[in-house]
């Protein structure tokens, strides 16, 4: 009785009862993997959703902060009693996807009188499209008044990515029927001020020097609203619209 229990204790598992705990082994880890993969994916959705609002909240404030200096000339309005500049005009080009401002939006001038008399420079705010590359980007060109390259959309300062369409399935589509970066101008009551279609408040134009012969419109302007959309596009899943929204109050135009 003794030696036959002993060798029942002995006799281990069966191939069908080590078959069956093996498999039911797998599956619990299958579902721990399940579980940790959708845990992982969701952060890297997240995280990416973060980093880019926090970029284009980042380029927002800094295009605000930035505009709201628009009309600043130290030339102008320092101790020497001089007057460098001529007549400025604050807004150059206002259309619904570009503005082109003039003044020292960058603080250059740090001395006064002005070390630098030409410390003023036109400051187009934009949208760049890089379509063999599926990016879209703000940018920050800066350069004289009277050249055609300080209005043209190329080159400059990209402040924010908007959208990285790697893993959009049309994104030329895409890029060509979003309006990622708008502007809008509103006088000193708050009144719209609409821009036409195609062009400026006062027919001007992106890629070209302004013309200042009428100026009726942009003199106008007091408050500019500024509206960023953005896109987050994550591998086999549905894309992120975003959309930050800020108004400027043009301070120094009277």
């Amino acid at each position: 009785m003794t030696n036959t229990r002993i060798r029942s204790r002995q006799q281990g598992f069966s191939l069908i009862e080590l078959v069956i705990g093996m498999a039911i082994f797998l599956l619990v880890l299958l579902a721990v993997y399940q579980l940790f993969d959708t845990g992982s994916a969701t952060y890297r959705s997240g995280q990416r959703k973060v980093d880019v609002q926090q970029n284009a909240r980042v380029a927002l404030d800094e295009v605000v902060r930035q505009l709201r200096m628009a009309g600043y000339f130290p030339e102008n309005y320092n101790t020497d009693g001089t007057d460098n500049l001529v007549n400025p005009r604050v807004l150059h080009v206002a259309t619904s996807t570009g503005l082109a401002v003039y003044g020292d939006m960058d603080g250059s001038c740090t001395t006064d009188p002005c070390a630098a008399p030409n410390s003023s420079n036109v400051f187009l705010y934009c949208l760049s499209t890089d379509k063999p590359n599926r990016k879209v980007y703000v940018r920050r060109v800066k350069g004289a008044t009277g050249a055609a390259s300080s209005y043209t959309c190329a080159g400059g300062d990209i402040l924010a990515e908007l959208a990285d369409l790697t893993y959009a399935r049309d994104s030329d589509a895409i890029i060509d029927g979003t309006a990622w970066l708008t502007f809008t101008y509103y006088d000193v009551n708050n009144t719209l001020i609409p821009v036409p279609a195609g062009s400026g408040l006062d027919n001007e134009a992106l890629g070209a020097v302004p013309p200042f012969a009428s100026t009726a419109n942009r003199g106008n302007v007091r408050t500019v609203v500024l509206t960023l959309v953005l896109r987050e596009e994550m591998a086999h899943q549905a894309p992120q619209i975003y959309s930050l929204t800020s108004s400027i109050r043009l301070r120094n135009i009277n």
